[in-house]
């Protein structure tokens, strides 16, 4: 099925209840270096309907048949590679780096490793448990969800044909600016001074950027400036590099 208006806003709920079963486990054994060995039965699904979700949305955005070394696949038949030789650089996946809403925050990069022409090892642990959930079951780890959940939320958020949908459901932070000259500008990644390059997209656990500015390695070399961001977003800065974000930084691209 194509993506239309009733497919996006279905991947964006979707999305959200999934996050939501996150946080609930979450908030009973919290995100830590120490807990992301932690398994639990009650993680298979959340990373089952991730792994579905990516797969689906990549699926149904590639084209009808395409052809690759020589060969030409169908689009049922196109597989992790495949969608990796099609989108990794396409939505530059593989450069894109997540503010993760923890204490202390991280920055994650669950799609990196795309960049070295290998599956991620969370779709490998997907994969194993979908194919034997029981035998598997110890893969459902903390750290394999949280990757799992960013891998998705950055394919949507990176997604040409998800922009409108990020900003209605306030994912897409424009700070003011007008989402019908701002949208088609992301949508066709046309570079122009007349806006700011970089704007941040935000969910409850995760903050990313969209455009041509990408979050760096080390929280404290962020650069507020660099993006149009959330107010959120500024108040966990303020906790690694000052308070001084908020008074270096133009009211105008501060969350209303």
């Amino acid at each position: 099925m194509p993506l239309n208006e009733f497919t996006k806003a279905s991947i964006i709920q979707s999305f959200n209840n999934i996050e939501d079963a996150v946080l609930d486990f979450l908030r009973v054994i919290p995100y830590s270096k120490e807990n992301t060995k932690v398994w639990s039965p009650k993680l298979i699904p959340i990373i089952l309907d991730c792994g579905s979700l990516i797969d689906s949305i990549f699926r149904n955005s590639a084209p009808v048949s395409w052809k690759f070394g020589g060969k030409i696949k169908k689009r049922k038949d196109l597989n992790i590679n495949d969608f990796r030789r099609l989108y990794a650089q396409k939505y530059n996946l593989i450069k894109l780096k997540t503010f993760l809403y923890v204490s202390p925050a991280e920055i994650i990069t669950p799609l990196c490793d795309w960049g070295l022409h290998k599956n991620p090892q969370w779709w490998n642990d997907y994969n194993k448990i979908k194919h034997d959930r029981i035998a598997n079951t110890k893969l459902a780890t903390m750290g394999t969800t949280i990757e799992i959940i960013c891998a998705l939320f950055e394919i949507i958020s990176q997604h040409p044909k998800m922009t409108g949908t990020l900003y209605k459901y306030a994912w897409l932070k424009l700070d003011g600016w007008t989402p019908e000259f701002i949208i088609p500008i992301l949508e066709s990644k046309v570079k122009t001074k007349a806006c700011p390059n970089t704007f941040i997209v935000e969910t409850k656990l995760f903050a990313t950027t969209r455009g041509q500015n990408y979050f760096p390695d080390n929280i404290k070399s962020i650069k507020p400036l660099s993006y149009v961001g959330s107010e959120r977003l500024l108040r966990f800065l303020n906790i690694y590099i000052g308070r001084q974000v908020n008074k270096d930084r133009p009211k105008n691209l501060i969350e209303k």
